[in-house]
């Protein structure tokens, strides 16, 4: 009997120890086409892909036409100081 329930304890830690393994490459750069036949990425995608058709006139237009908040930049900035210099030893 004793036999029995260690043959089945080796069962079935055997058995949960089968379980997929994420992959260390994540996937990138998924295209599909959507209800209107247009090809959208979805997931994560590289600047690679931003920077090429049909993605790069979007793109650009956002990244050119993007304005830094100084206000927020300066609050952040000392914030980090502070957290930087009270870590100190």
């Amino acid at each position: 009997m004793k036999q029995l329930f260690i043959v089945a304890a080796i069962a079935l830690f055997a058995s949960c120890s089968n379980h997929i393994i994420p992959s260390t490459t994540p996937i990138v750069n998924t295209e599909i086409k959507n209800e209107s036949n247009q090809t959208i990425l979805v997931g994560k995608g590289s600047i690679q892909i931003l920077q090429t058709q049909p993605y790069k006139e979007w793109y650009d237009k956002k990244y050119n036409g993007y304005a830094i908040d100084t206000a927020i930049i300066n609050q952040l900035q000392k914030i980090n100081s502070k957290f930087l210099f009270s870590n100190r030893i």
